[in-house]
C-alpha cells in the first residue's frame, strides 16, 4: 500500500514537472518568468483571458491590434541560450495566439516597439537583453478573443547571476 502511494506521488510530481501552469495570467506590472532547460522543458501553459488589457490599443507601437487580453512574460536572453525557436500553441476556441516581443527598457504595452512577432519567435531575431514576451490573440481573432496557450521552446534561456554574497 505504501509503495503504490509513493509511486503515484512520484508519477504526479514527474507529470507536473513537464508542464508548469501559472495560477493566474500575468500583466505588465507583474510579469511571469520562465526558465526552460536545455531540452525546452518544462513547457509553459497559461491563459490570456484575465491578463493585461490595454483597452483596445495595439502592441508593437500600435502596429498590431490586440483584440483580447494578453499574458506577459519577462525573459532574460543571454549569449548562452540554446533555443533556436519558441512557439505558442493555442488551446482556446476562436483565438489564434501570437507572441509580440518588446524590450523591457522600452516598456510594455501600446507604445513599445517590437523586435519580433508571430506564432513563433526565432532566437536570432531577438538580441541579448531583457524582453517582454506578450502572448495575446492575433490581429485576425475576433474582438475579446482569449484562451489557453502553451509556450514551447526547443532549448534553454540560461540564468545570469545577478548578485552574490556570503554572510
Amino acid at each position: 500500500m505504501k509503495n503504490s502511494s509513493f509511486v503515484s506521488a512520484t508519477a504526479l510530481a514527474m507529470l507536473a514537472s513537464l508542464t508548469a501552469v501559472p495560477l493566474q495570467a500575468q500583466t505588465c506590472a507583474a510579469p511571469q518568468a520562465w526558465q526552460p532547460g536545455t531540452d525546452g522543458l518544462p513547457l509553459f501553459a497559461g491563459s490570456t483571458c484575465s491578463g493585461e488589457n490595454n483597452n483596445g490599443g495595439g502592441f508593437c507601437a500600435g502596429s498590431f491590434p490586440a483584440p483580447g487580453a494578453a499574458f506577459i512574460l519577462q525573459l532574460h536572453l543571454g549569449p548562452n541560450r540554446t533555443f533556436s525557436q519558441m512557439s505558442v500553441q493555442s488551446g482556446g476556441a476562436g483565438a489564434s495566439q501570437t507572441i509580440y516581443v518588446s524590450s523591457v527598457s522600452a516598456g510594455c504595452g501600446t507604445d513599445a516597439a517590437c523586435v519580433a512577432s508571430g506564432p513563433a519567435i526565432r532566437s536570432q531575431d531577438v538580441p541579448d537583453g531583457d524582453w517582454y514576451f506578450i502572448i495575446t490573440a492575433d490581429a485576425t481573432s475576433p474582438n475579446g478573443a482569449c484562451g489557453a496557450f502553451t509556450l514551447v521552446s526547443d532549448g534553454s534561456l540560461p540564468v545570469a547571476l545577478q548578485a552574490f554574497s556570503i554572510d
